[in-house]
């Protein structure tokens, strides 16, 4: 099994801790800098919070970057064909009871080794 992306959270905060280190800063030094709680820093660059887009302003104008350097590198995310969703609920909704846990499987099985 695959293991989940990261959120992007988690993806900008640990970006965050890299330019901080980067430029030698201390979570402290940065936190003043920029007008927010070292504790709310920390959680932030452990993607134990969610980023509010204030402080991501605040903390890339303390970096001496512009906000979208903190999402260089960040992949956007595959979506659907269009309709796709709807057409496998409609293949699932339509098929016999007995066929749906079938379909699934194979469903699960293609994914999985995709």
């Amino acid at each position: 099994m695959t293991n989940p992306r990261p959120s992007i959270h988690a993806l900008v905060g640990r970006r965050i801790k890299e330019e901080r280190k980067a430029r030698r800063l201390t979570q402290g030094q940065l936190a003043a800098a920029a007008g927010i709680d070292t504790s709310h820093l920390s959680r932030i660059e452990n993607a134990r919070t969610q980023i509010a887009l204030n402080a991501l302003q605040r903390i890339s104008d303390a970096l001496g970057l512009p906000v979208a350097d903190l999402f260089k590198g960040i992949a956007p995310r595959r979506t659907p064909e269009p309709g796709l969703d709807h057409a496998v609920s409609a293949l699932l909704r339509d098929a016999p009871p007995r066929k749906r846990g079938m379909i699934l499987r194979v469903l699960k099985s293609i994914v999985k080794d995709g």
